[in-house]
Order: structure tokens, then sequence, then C-alpha cells
């Protein structure tokens, strides 16, 4: 479930949830534009700025880690951030 309250679009949160639709954790994205000293103002092809985000998984419900749900949500969630939000730099 895709929970981004942030109208800045800067923060990206999708809740975990069990087969009984109960939230046991949550991932998130934030966002940021590349910062290259190199290049101020680095592009891609189509002449966006190009974005990196940062990672963070929890699995609150302790009956639920050791599952490997923490990195099922990961992957599906930088899959997410790759295919929808054009992000070309991730930080686990």
């Amino acid at each position: 479930e895709n929970n981004n309250n942030n109208s800045k679009e800067d923060n990206n949160s999708f809740i975990v949830k069990d087969n009984l639709h109960s939230m046991i954790g949550d991932v998130n994205l934030f966002l940021s534009p590349i910062d290259n000293d190199d290049d101020d103002d680095e592009t891609n092809d189509n002449n966006q700025q190009q974005l990196q985000a940062e990672i963070d998984i929890m699995i609150a419900e302790t009956e639920y880690r050791q599952r490997s749900l923490g990195k099922i949500a990961t992957c599906m969630m930088l899959l997410y951030g790759k295919e929808n939000l054009n992000i070309t730099r991730f930080f686990l």
C-alpha cells in the first residue's frame, strides 16, 4: 500500500502487511537529486535531473522477522524506484 503523504514527493512510503491486511512494518524511499561535484547539474538522456534514494525498512512485528519479508519488501521497493521514479542510485 503506497502511503505517499508528502506533497514534495521526496519520500515514498509503503506499508508491509500480512495476509490478514494488518500492518507489520514499512519500507521508505527518501529521494534527493544526485549531487555530483564534477557536474553541477547531472541529467539523464531526457534532460531530467537524476535522482538518488536512501531506502529504509522496518518489520516491527517480531513474529514476522527472520522470514525474508524485509528482503522481499526491499527488492520490491528498489524495483518500484527504478521503474516508476527513475532513480539511478540507491543507498541501502
